[in-house]
């Protein structure tokens, strides 16, 4: 919980930097998705590099390219 992320949607130059938070700390104008969003359930456990398919409710499938994990509190637990 709490990862920041950087991505892009394919084929655009927009670059969307993202944190995903529980539901009652979502704030989509202030970068904050839900991981229960359709955005945040593609996007949780996405890997560097990796390309993600989100299916908003307008049924429009949208492509996102990970770019960089720019915060993972968990992982700071693993390394301990």
């Amino acid at each position: 919980m709490n990862t920041t992320i950087e991505c892009t949607v394919v084929g655009s130059a927009n670059t969307y930097h993202w944190t995903l938070v529980y539901p009652d700390r979502s704030d989509y104008l202030m970068g904050r998705l839900s991981v229960l969003s359709p955005a945040g359930i593609s996007l949780l456990g996405a890997r560097c590099g990796q390309t993600v398919v989100c299916r908003p409710p307008s049924g429009a499938q949208i492509r996102y390219v990970i770019k960089a994990i720019l915060l993972q509190p968990e992982s700071r637990h693993l390394a301990q």
